[in-house]
């Protein structure tokens, strides 16, 4: 019973541990992250305060990239997405609830 504990505990732990370092290598952040992020930093702020993004796109109407993130503690399953301009600043950050989530597509 005691092994089996063990294991157990280790086997949390490491399901944790692969969490934060999901989270903090960037592609998921919490609410509180995305907070953090305002219109002016730069690409290299962005990166070094909440990593790599999910999605990195660039449409044909944006000046410059767009970055997507999954939102981890959200109700809904939550997008947060910062838009650069071409000097490579953010100038709008957002956050929308995945219409797949209702539409079932």
């Amino acid at each position: 019973m005691i092994k089996f504990l063990a294991r157990l505990a280790l086997a949390a732990a490491m399901g944790a541990a692969a969490g934060a370092a999901n989270a903090a290598g960037g592609v998921s952040v919490t609410q509180r992250e995305a907070s953090a992020i305002t219109a002016g930093m730069s690409i290299a702020d962005v990166r070094r305060a909440i990593g790599r993004p999910a999605s990195d796109v660039q449409y044909r109407h944006e000046p410059g990239p767009v970055w997507l993130y999954h939102v981890t503690d959200a109700i809904d399953p939550v997008y947060l997405e910062i838009s650069f301009g071409k000097d490579g600043k953010v100038v709008n950050v957002s956050q929308y609830v995945d219409p797949r989530a209702y539409t079932g597509k």
